[in-house]
């Protein structure tokens, strides 16, 4: 395989999260997600639950992390718990990569691991009413609601990844390539991804 790391950033509701399952299921390798938080949940002796509202007040950059750590040692504990959380998924990440080859969707791996010359990133987005459509039927959605909790949800991503990398979420140069699932389908995302992690 030329790809042996695919990350996988999406829109929500765009299909992203099924399309990367799908990809590493056809190539025989696992998918994280959701995973990553859990492990870093188990590793800080928090729940999930916490870590995610951590995720949603992001404020500081993954750079700037960096700094409070390397800070640390001569003044104390001064990271926050936001800057705790970020290091502990970058290194995650990072020791899953290392283990052999996957799909990664979201918690900005494709950032984490852009040094990587195996590494794919993809970026899956969807027209507004295909969204609207899928997250009736896949997220039991009341139809009302899918306006507010598609742009709530989009924000809440475009602003974790932001804090993160310093870039914009949706800013095609941060991939190698970006797919409509509306207008591609699920599956022939999933034979693309395929199709290019295998090009030797």
């Amino acid at each position: 395989m030329k790809y042996k790391v695919i990350a996988i950033e999406r829109e929500y509701a765009s299909g992203g999260q099924e399309i990367g399952r799908k990809t590493a299921a056809a190539l025989g390798i696992p998918c994280y997600g959701r995973e990553i938080l859990e492990m870093a949940a188990r590793r800080g002796g928090r729940s999930p639950e916490y870590l995610e509202q951590l995720e949603e007040t992001a404020t500081n950059s993954l750079l700037y992390s960096f700094y409070l750590m390397s800070r640390q040692a001569a003044q104390g504990n001064v990271m926050s718990n936001e800057d705790a959380l970020y290091l502990a998924e970058w290194k995650i990440i990072q020791e899953l990569a290392d283990q052999g080859p996957a799909v990664f969707v979201g918690r900005c791996a494709s950032y984490v691991l852009k040094q990587r010359s195996d590494l794919l990133s993809v970026f899956v987005r969807a027209g507004f009413d295909f969204r609207v459509e899928r997250a009736v039927r896949e997220y039991g959605l009341e139809r009302e609601r899918t306006d507010w909790a598609l742009r709530r949800q989009d924000k809440r991503r475009a602003s974790y990844y932001s804090s993160n990398t310093g870039t914009r979420w949706d800013d095609p140069r941060n991939y190698h390539l970006m797919l409509d699932s509306g207008k591609l389908g699920i599956d022939t995302c999933v034979s693309i991804l395929r199709s290019a992690a295998q090009t030797n």
